[in-house]
């Protein structure tokens, strides 16, 4: 079964491949999912690649390729080439992502830009800091 055309609203999602629609208030458990839209939701494991996702929890995804993430909480995820506003990341792996106004703990950083962060116990490497606290360790 794979969601295509419309919005999928109140579901839950298992295994499934979404490409272009809005998904609102579900709950995604090993999914893939490009070029969506994703609001009030829980993003279990799976791919999420060119998405855009507000107000969601991101939870040991395999990968969030491009996507847009506000107002949301990862943790234990790989966050690639993301753009983040607002958010809380626990324990995620971030490699050339653009992170504002957020907080980031006990993860590692790639090549990363962060402005107006709260950085703790996380690892930055070649990673440029704007107006951030930090208590990390690693290159900038």
């Amino acid at each position: 079964m794979r969601p295509q055309n419309g919005d999928v609203t109140d579901e839950v999602l298992e295994r499934r491949i979404c490409n272009g629609i809005t998904l609102k208030d579900v709950e995604m458990r090993d999914c893939h999912v490009t070029n969506c839209t994703i609001k009030d939701s829980k993003c279990i494991r799976g791919y999420y690649c060119s998405s855009r996702m507000k107000e969601c929890e991101l939870d040991h995804s395999d990968l969030a390729l491009s996507c847009a993430i506000d107002d949301s909480e990862c943790k234990h995820s790989t966050l690639t080439n993301c753009k983040m506003r607002e958010v809380a990341a626990k324990s995620c792996t971030m490699t050339d992502c653009t992170v504002t106004d957020s907080e980031v703990k006990s993860g590692t950083a790639t090549r990363s830009t962060f402005r107006k962060c709260a950085i703790k116990k996380t690892r930055l490497a070649q990673c440029q800091k704007d107006e951030c606290d930090s208590d990390s360790s690693g290159s900038n």
